[in-house]
């Protein structure tokens, strides 16, 4: 394993490596400020320029893209309340309000730190993990799935507050609106009423744009007001920082439902910032300011959707079985 990190650093320290990893991280990072784009868009939007790359090189133009991403679309997320992907779409909740509040710097900093914590986090597991994880991944069949499911959605009860049976309606909506679409074991069209855009589904980035875009467009039209009037970057870079290391393990707990998300074959980015977010309100004993602008909800969800990526390349590399959708098409 040793010899193997040795010559993938040798290789990294390539001038022409370093030189493709760093317009990786920028394109990813434009890519990431751009709604409703988000991993799968910025690894697609790449390929056309690795054709003629080898795979290692191609590998760290991608990778780099990829380290980003989920980064830099928190951006939107917490000045305009627009998600930059559906990964960042739990971020919007705390992250938004507390810019409305003035404290844009505060949220921006806790969420760029605890995302790049995260990330360590799960380089670090993804490194270490390579030996072990074989027997580990194959431990988990469609009933574990399934129970991860059903876990996934009891969360619903906790992100509003003190009505849990609206979280549970919210829950059997989105479950309503995901069969919506050609079903993966039969190929039987449900819900789709002969149309051939409903094939593919609901797309998601489309219905956290609405849900959040779209409902903050219409807010600002209806009060007259506008998104430069309402939200400054303020003071607090400092601080950001003091609410990450204070809440240090929120940033580790999330960390690892990231990783564990993205090891999992099918789950992805959002679902486990989603899954962090509702563990985080679970645990915290005082859950009224949630959805207020609550630091503790931007560092959760952010912590954990930068280590999915990671996660996702454990069983990529070992099975060949893509952990969520941008690993699929590397």
């Amino acid at each position: 394993m040793w010899d193997a990190a040795l010559i993938a650093l040798e290789r990294f320290a390539n001038p022409l490596h370093l030189g493709l990893l760093a317009a990786g991280v920028f394109a990813g990072t434009i890519i990431g400020i751009l709604p409703g784009l988000g991993g799968i868009a910025c690894v697609a939007i790449l390929l056309p320029f690795i054709y003629t790359l080898d795979v290692n090189t191609a590998m760290i133009l991608l990778v780099g893209s990829l380290a980003v991403v989920h980064t830099s679309d928190t951006i939107t997320s917490v000045l305009i309340g627009t998600p930059g992907s559906a990964a960042a779409a739990a971020t919007v909740l705390d992250g938004h309000p507390l810019a409305r509040q003035g404290q844009a710097a505060r949220a921006l900093s806790a969420a760029f730190l605890s995302s790049l914590i995260g990330g360590l986090i799960g380089a670090v597991f993804l490194t270490l993990s390579l030996p072990i994880a074989r027997p580990l991944v194959l431990l988990f069949g469609s009933p574990e799935l399934l129970m991860l499911c059903v876990l996934g959605l009891s969360f619903a009860g906790f992100l509003t507050g003190g009505a849990p049976l609206k979280g549970g309606l919210a829950a059997c909506l989105g479950l309503l609106l995901g069969s919506v679409g050609s079903a993966p074991a039969d190929a039987v069209n449900r819900y789709t009423f002969d149309q051939l855009y409903l094939i593919d589904g609901i797309p998601l980035v489309g219905v956290a744009l609405g849900i959040f875009g779209i409902a903050e467009i219409i807010d600002l039209l209806a009060k007259g007001g506008r998104i430069a009037e309402r939200v400054s970057l303020g003071r607090g870079w400092l601080e950001g920082a003091r609410d990450v290391m204070r809440h240090w393990g929120i940033v580790v707990r999330g960390a690892l439902i990231g990783v564990w998300a993205g090891i999992l074959p099918g789950i992805g980015a959002t679902a486990g910032s989603w899954m962090s977010y509702g563990h985080v309100v679970a645990m915290a004993s005082d859950r009224d300011n949630f959805g207020k602008g609550d630091i503790r909800g931007v560092i959760g969800p952010e912590s954990a959707n930068n280590s999915v990526e990671a996660g996702d390349f454990i069983p990529t590399l070992l099975f060949g079985v893509p952990g969520g959708a941008p690993a699929a098409i590397m």
